[in-house]
């Protein structure tokens, strides 16, 4: 906003990314944008984090861009993209191994922290991938401007409720004395 030149009250909508990432970073995030959408009554839209790090990707004729984010413990965050950017999976959290399982074609370019991961994975399969070189990490301009093509597609009361967080990891956070709070 100050690159802008921008006040609060300059806003027509905010944009959040609402996941996956890391449970306490989305649920801060979402926190503070939905205060603020709350305080100045304005929409709010939801974003995935492997959308934002897709957005900014151009891809080769005949390439699908595969957005990956390294979840640690040998997982990614993973979801692919034609080359136009629409979702052919929809986000999901898996085994370097199984990953390969989702990812199909014959030609892709990964973006994100784990592009690399997911492409020497690849690579051992003897399937090529480029590395690109957008961000590794979502932009703030990548999730405004997907947040304004949604805004201008389906207006602005789709938004007036404020997006949920995406989970795809159960929590790592147990009781006292080791009790999942989640267990059946």
């Amino acid at each position: 906003m100050a690159e802008a030149g921008l006040g609060f009250a300059d806003l027509d909508a905010l944009a959040v990314t609402i996941g996956p990432g890391t449970f306490t970073g989305l649920r801060v995030g979402l926190a503070a944008a939905r205060g603020l959408a709350l305080a100045r009554s304005l929409p709010l839209v939801g974003v995935t984090t492997l959308e934002a790090l897709a957005e900014p990707v151009r891809a080769e004729p005949g390439e699908a861009i595969v957005a990956a984010f390294d979840a640690k413990r040998g997982e990614i965050y993973l979801q692919t993209f034609d080359a136009n950017h629409v979702a052919l999976s929809e986000p999901m959290l898996v085994s370097l191994e199984e990953a390969l399982t989702h990812v199909h074609g014959d030609a892709f370019v990964c973006a994100g922290t784990g592009a690399g991961l997911l492409a020497a994975a690849l690579a051992a399969k003897g399937i090529v991938a480029r590395l690109s070189d957008a961000p590794a990490q979502p932009d703030a301009r990548s999730v405004g401007r997907l947040a304004a093509a949604r805004l201008a597609a389906e207006g602005v009361d789709a938004f007036r409720i404020a997006p949920a967080p995406l989970y795809l990891r159960a929590p790592d956070a147990k009781l006292p004395g080791g009790i999942d709070p989640f267990a059946a």
